[in-house]
């Protein structure tokens, strides 16, 4: 609840940067080592749990990896 005690909806969120969609950053932010740092190891961790997500599928239909 907010402080006049209505409800709040959750702010949608990009999905690659992990920032709230409408959501005054600053456009210079986004082009800064910080920023960037903090997107890549967000993509990576993304990458990593989709593989991780195909491994387990392929496992529970019978195929395996090296």
């Amino acid at each position: 609840m907010d402080l006049q005690g209505g409800m709040v909806r959750a702010q949608p969120v990009d999905h690659n940067s992990g920032i709230p969609l409408n959501h005054p950053t600053p456009h210079h932010y986004t082009h800064r080592g910080k920023f960037l740092n903090r997107l890549h190891v967000h993509l990576q961790n993304h990458v990593q749990r989709l593989l991780a997500h195909a491994k387990d599928e392929d496992r529970d239909h019978g195929f395996t990896h090296n």
